[in-house]
């Protein structure tokens, strides 16, 4: 799998996803052999349709599947060690055409960085405080009409 970010401006970035075969291959046969008993094909037994015949009907819709987890998974970490201040949640950049039947699948994501920005407060005027003191008597008046309520 490889992972690389494409700057199109100081905070707008594009993130590309390749996937190789050696990364979904092993996760889409173990759910192809999970699939193999409860699959049900005209004129099969339940649990006796051959491999390649589940292959063939689920593959596609296994294999879909697979690379989504991968993808994810793969983005998700990635935004984790590069702790990115992002803007929002990556956008996935949709393709006309996708080819699944390649055995390398390229996934691009959109995301928005926030700026950096300083602000000195130091130069400011100095903030007045007030010290408020509550006397006894306004206390009293507080609770009783809390207690009125």
């Amino acid at each position: 799998m490889d992972i690389r970010r494409i700057a199109l401006s100081p905070v707008h970035e594009i993130i590309e996803i390749n996937v190789f075969n050696s990364d979904y291959k092993g996760q889409v046969a173990k759910r192809i052999n999970e699939k193999m008993p409860l699959a049900t094909v005209k004129g099969f037994r339940k649990g006796a349709v051959p491999k390649d015949l589940v292959a063939k009907q689920y593959g596609p819709e296994i294999k879909k599947e697979e690379v989504k987890k991968v993808v994810d998974l793969a983005l998700e970490r990635y935004l984790t060690s590069e702790r990115l201040n992002l803007l929002g949640t990556p956008i996935a950049i949709e393709k006309e055409i996708f080819n699944w039947e390649q055995e390398n699948l390229t996934f691009q994501f959109e995301i928005g960085l926030a700026p950096f920005f300083a602000v000195d407060l130091e130069a400011k005027n100095e903030v007045i405080r007030y010290k408020i003191v509550a006397d006894d008597t306004l206390i009293n008046e507080q609770i009783t009409r809390i207690q009125k309520q």
